[in-house]
Parts: C-alpha cells; sequence; structure tokens
C-alpha cells in the first residue's frame, strides 16, 4: 500500500509499504509524480514478487531526512542532536523503537535533568516529522517522562556590580563587547536576537532597531535609550551584522570567553549573559513599567 506525505518544505514523499514495513520511498515536487512512481513501484512489486530482505526504514535514515527537509534556526543544535540519537539508534527499525528504549538511553546520561529532557525534546521532534511522513504510527518519545526541573537562580547586578561589568568590557580585546552587553541591558533582548541584528535594522534617528523572525516567531521593534544611540553612532558602520565574525563576516562573533573574563575582572560571580535580561525587566519594572509594557518590550 502506498501513502503520499507532504512534508514541511512544501515537497511530496511516495511511501510504498508492505506489511507494515517501509519497501521504498521517493521525494517530489509534484503530488501527481509522487502518486505516478508509487504505483510504478507497486505494480513490480506485484509482478516481482516481496524482496525478503526488505527492512523498515532505519531511525538514522529518518532522521538525517528530518534535519535536511526541515528549516531550522539553530541547525548545528539539531545536527548534534540528530549526531547523538544516531548514534544510539541508528541501524534500528524506526517504528520499533520503544519508551522503554528511550528512558535507558536518558537514565544513562551524565548531565543535568534539565539537559535531559531537552534530549527528549529533540527525540520526540524527530517522531513527529516520522509521524508526518508515514513511518511510524506513535510518537514513543512522547510516552517518556520529562525529568523535574528547578527554576534556578535569578541573578541581578547591584550598581556598581554594573560599574565594574562595563568597565571591564570597554577594556576587552573585542572592541563590541560593551555594545551587546550594553544592548542586552538597556532593551532586554535575547543573546540570540542580539546577534543575528544587522546594520540596516537600526534607525537612529528613530531611536528603534528592528528585529525579525524572533524566537516566538514574531517580528519585534526594540526601542533605544540615549547612552545606546551615543554608542552606536560612534561605532563603524558597514553592511552585514553588527557582531560578526571576524574570520566569517556573514556569521555571528562567538564571545563567551570575552565575556567569561570581562566577569572575572569584574569580579561578579554565579552570573550568565541571560541574567542581563532579567537586569533590564528589573530595572523596567522598577521605573514604573507595567508588567504589558515589560512584556512588550522582552517579547
Amino acid at each position: 500500500m502506498a501513502t503520499i506525505a507532504k512534508l514541511p518544505t512544501g515537497k511530496f514523499k511516495a511511501i510504498v509499504k508492505r506489511n507494515g514495513k517501509i519497501i521504498k520511498t521517493k521525494t517530489f515536487l509534484q503530488k501527481s509524480a509522487a502518486r505516478m512512481w508509487a504505483r510504478k513501484i507497486e505494480v513490480e512489486i506485484e509482478k516481482n514478487g516481496l524482496d525478503p530482505q526488505t527492512k523498515a526504514a532505519t531511525f538514522s535514515y529518518v532522521s538525517w531526512e528530518y534535519l535536511t527537509q526541515t528549516k531550522f534556526k539553530d541547525y548545528r543544535g539539531k545536527a548534534r542532536f540528530h549526531k547523538f540519537w544516531s548514534s544510539k539508534f541508528g541501524n534500528k527499525a524506526i517504528d520499533s523503537i520503544t519508551p522503554d528504549d528511550i528512558e535507558a538511553v536518558l537514565e544513562k546520561l551524565k548531565c543535568s535533568d534539565v539537559t535531559k529532557n531537552r534530549y527528549r525534546y529533540s527525540l520526540s521532534a524527530i517522531f513527529r516529522y516520522a509521524l508526518q511522513g508515514r513511518y511510524v504510527n506513535v510518537n514513543p518519545a512522547k510516552s517518556v517522562r520529562s525529568y523535574r526541573e528547578n527554576k534556578g537562580i535569578v541573578r541581578y547586578l547591584s550598581k556598581p556590580e554594573k560599574e565594574r561589568l562595563l568597565n571591564a568590557c570597554r577594556n576587552s580585546q573585542w572592541d563590541k563587547l560593551y555594545l551587546i552587553v550594553l544592548m542586552a541591558l538597556h532593551t532586554g533582548a535575547r543573546k540570540g536576537e542580539l546577534l543575528t541584528i544587522r546594520w540596516c535594522d537600526v534607525d537612529l534617528e528613530r531611536k528603534v532597531i528592528f528585529l525579525y523572525d524572533t524566537k516566538n516567531n514574531e517580528d519585534r521593534v526594540l526601542p533605544l535609550t540615549d547612552a545606546l544611540v551615543n554608542e552606536l553612532e560612534a561605532q563603524e558602520k558597514y553592511s552585514g551584522l553588527i557582531f560578526r565574525s571576524e574570520k566569517y563576516v556573514n556569521s555571528p562573533r562567538r564571545f563567551e570567553k570575552a565575556f567569561k573574563h570581562a566577569l572575572q575582572r569584574a569580579e561578579i560571580e554565579n552570573f550568565r549573559f541571560h541574567d542581563l535580561r532579567h537586569d533590564c525587566a528589573s530595572t523596567l519594572a522598577m521605573s514604573g513599567c507595567t508588567l504589558y509594557e515589560i512584556g512588550q518590550v522582552l517579547g
């Protein structure tokens, strides 16, 4: 029996099965072409008989297809999860993987419960794709329990800490560390959002930055403070990303080490870059902004 599945990319996958096992698959731009190909394969099978060596699609094949047929904002992260799960279930028929198999892998992971949940979510996404493609009938990852996550400590900067951090950033070897930290403090934007900002997204006359296709799949406008406008005006303008890599101009700069060194020089402990976003929310609240207004700024 053949089925035609529409993929997230808009293409059509023809899937030919016998006795619940996938015989052959092929992807087409048009649904009619997929149907014709599937019918041709079915006729050949009826004429020549079913190959006894035929097996169901393997996990690694479906996972690879998911990785290449879907658009991601964080492709590297998805590829890392694909590599991990393929190392565990690679040649195993995807429709034979059970919740017990998944739990056994997660229990052996030497990481936090938060990270274990991320691994489970990544696997569940692959199985959702497999459901769309008719590779499986159920998503076994949905039956695997979630690990309890602690809320963690929300860290804010005192006024002296903030001054020390900004001074340390000004003296960093990376000349834009001060700018990106100041933008995080004054706008509350996420690290990933800041790294995607291009000079063409900045309107200094209107004192705003336009963010496109954010984490919540929405466009957003960041209002700029006078201090930020002055700092941006002093920067050298060029095409492309503001915080671009020195080696790959179309890729964002990796600045984790520079930020870590600035924290050490400022003698600040237990603080992450994401905490700058929390600090911004706290500052807005203390200045009299409503929760709605804070939510609009932070997205």
